[in-house]
C-alpha cells in the first residue's frame, strides 16, 4: 500500500469517543449496534485520520515519535487500515 498516495475517508455516519486510557471506541449511527475498540498504534492511527491527517502523515509522524522498524509499522498500518475497510468505517480512495 503506497501511503503517499493512499486517500481515506472515514465514514460520515461515524461516532467516536477516545476514553481516558487512550482506547478510541467506533460506532456506525445505524440500526446495528456494532462497537469497534481501537486501541495502541492503531489508536494513534486514527485520531491522525479524524483529524484529517493523511495516511503519510499518519506514518511519518509515529515514525518519529516511536522506535518501531519502519517496515513492521507499515505492516500494522495496512492491516489496520484493511480491517477499517472490511468493516466498512473507512473509503479508500
Amino acid at each position: 500500500m503506497a501511503f503517499e498516495t493512499t486517500k481515506i475517508t472515514l465514514d460520515p455516519e461515524l461516532v467516536c469517543r477516545e476514553n481516558q486510557d487512550g482506547t478510541v471506541i467506533v460506532m456506525k449511527v445505524d440500526d446495528s449496534d456494532n462497537f469497534f475498540k481501537i486501541d495502541g498504534v492503531a489508536a494513534l492511527i486514527w485520531n491522525q485520520l479524524n483529524n484529517h491527517k493523511s495516511l503519510n502523515e499518519a506514518y511519518q509522524s509515529i515514525l518519529e515519535q516511536y522506535d518501531v522498524e519502519a517496515s513492521k509499522l507499515e505492516s500494522d498500518i495496512q492491516h489496520f487500515i484493511e480491517t477499517l475497510s472490511s468493516k466498512e468505517l473507512i473509503t479508500l480512495h
